[in-house]
């Protein structure tokens, strides 16, 4: 596995594929994952103290960068297959509620902020999947998570047919729907939080995968980049395998990626 310098959404993207393996064996792991990517040419380390949260997010730091990567793991049948399953067909039917997880987001980002250590440190977030899915509702609820992340590379975002628009805000909103003045504030919250989202967040995704198929859903303008790969072809593979093939997050990894068309205006 070779990483492309001038590609450093590859970097992430291994980011989040460690993501699934750190909550294995911690000290373990940790040791495992520190050597690989520096065998990969990156620097970023774990930071064992802020990591593990609710089994799904690992959270890595570079010092020589002053950068921060918060990385969520998408579905792991492995280690929560009853959690995680519930979470998949909640997307499904679009009502999947991440509050566990946002709050535990903005945990983390309080605890950054309240460490001198990284007090001039810039925050990104890299997710796969599922999620993917959690950090694009989680800078959708939080003001807090949208202002503290700089960036956020999402890959093969996992969203339902019958994604809901606007859920997490229609919940948190409800109380207020009757209130005209309100309501012309939230619509002007919404069109301030929709530009921060288009600044901040790039989706992206394989050709023919199914699971991010719906990522046309989303309603806020955002930077979706669709990838093919030159070395792998449909008759290698079965019909059910080669769509598979297509959501795993070891794909961006493979130097032989190639972006094929930039949606911007969903």
């Amino acid at each position: 596995m070779n990483l492309t310098p001038k590609f450093d959404k590859q970097e992430y993207a291994m980011l989040s594929y460690f993501s699934y393996n750190y909550n294995k064996n911690k000290k373990y792991m940790t040791r495992y994952i520190n050597e690989s990517l520096q065998n990969n040419g990156s620097d970023f380390i774990v930071i064992d103290k802020l990591s593990t949260r609710l089994g799904r997010i690992t959270v890595y730091k570079s010092k020589r960068r002053k950068k921060i990567v918060i990385a969520i793991k998408g579905t792991d049948l492995n280690k929560s297959p009853y959690n995680d399953i519930t979470y998949d067909l909640q997307l499904l039917l679009g009502n999947a509620n991440f509050s566990l997880y946002i709050k535990q987001i903005e945990d983390i980002l309080a605890e950054l902020d309240s460490q001198d250590e990284y007090a001039d440190y810039t925050i990104d977030a890299t997710a796969h999947s599922l999620g993917s899915s959690i950090m694009y509702s989680a800078m959708k609820a939080s003001e807090y998570i949208r202002n503290r992340i700089f960036r956020a590379e999402l890959f093969c975002i996992g969203v339902g047919a019958l994604y809901k628009n606007d859920i997490f805000i229609i919940q948190l909103l409800q109380n207020q729907a009757d209130n005209p003045i309100l309501e012309a504030l939230n619509y002007e919250r919404k069109k301030r939080r929709d530009k921060e989202i288009f600044s901040k967040i790039t989706v992206h995704n394989m050709f023919y995968d199914a699971v991010s198929f719906y990522s046309n859903k989303i309603e806020n303008k955002v930077k979706i980049v669709y990838y093919t790969q030159i070395n792998r072809i449909f008759n290698q593979y079965g019909l059910i395998s080669f769509i598979k093939s297509k959501h795993n997050i070891l794909n961006f990894m493979d130097i032989s990626i190639r972006k094929i068309s930039f949606i911007d205006d969903l």
